[in-house]
């Protein structure tokens, strides 16, 4: 049986202070990829690599809800002139650097039976649920741990799950471990109160006595 990909609305933003729509390759490239895969253009743009500009537009999709993801392009931070990480660091309310060498490790040796889908479904849990700037065994499943194979995404218990509803089920989970603790619950999955706040209500939790 095979997975139903979830479809994310994605905006993406061009850096740059001399590309247009006509001649901004790359832009147009990742609308045709997200296309392809079936996923939603929600809005593409250019903006010059302005340190503010590029924080006002993102700003404004990060407050739109209908904003799933913001993909980049240009604006590499190689140069002095590049103001993109500068720019949008400040927005976020998590930074994953990558993984450590001993996940990295266990990540390329596993044989994946599930094939390229059990890996997005792993790394999409392993950022929700991360704490610090990095990736490491104790955010990966225990069968990735100990060698032994997963069952495949279509008939696993997250397949067809999105971003959205692991974070949702991760919230849940810290919530009720924590016996509803908002403080240590912000700690534990690394956001702040507001955000949780406004999680709370997006997801309709209710805690119950």
């Amino acid at each position: 049986m095979s997975e139903a990909r979830v479809p994310v609305n994605i905006a993406i933003l061009t850096v740059s202070d001399t590309r247009d729509e006509s001649t901004d390759k790359s832009g147009k490239l990742l609308v045709e990829r997200l296309t392809e895969a079936g996923h939603n253009l929600h809005e593409k743009c250019i903006r010059p690599d302005d340190i503010y500009q590029l924080r006002a537009q993102v700003s404004q999709w990060i407050a739109d809800d209908k904003v799933q993801a913001v993909v980049t392009t240009g604006g590499t931070g190689l140069t002095g002139r590049d103001g993109t990480p500068e720019a949008l660091s400040v927005l976020f309310d998590k930074q994953i650097e990558g993984f450590d060498d001993q996940a990295l490790e266990l990540l390329t040796s596993y044989d994946w039976p599930g094939n390229v889908r059990q890996l997005e479904n792993i790394l999409m849990k392993a950022v929700v649920i991360a704490q610090g700037d990095s990736l490491n065994i104790k955010f990966l499943p225990e069968e990735i741990v100990s060698g032994k194979k997963l069952t495949p995404p279509s008939e696993g218990k997250t397949s067809g799950m999105s971003l959205k509803e692991l974070e949702r089920d991760h919230i849940r989970s810290v919530l009720v471990a924590t016996g509803w603790h908002k403080g240590k619950a912000c700690k534990i999955l690394g956001i702040s109160r507001p955000r949780l706040e406004r999680r709370i209500g997006e997801f309709g939790f209710v805690r119950e006595e």
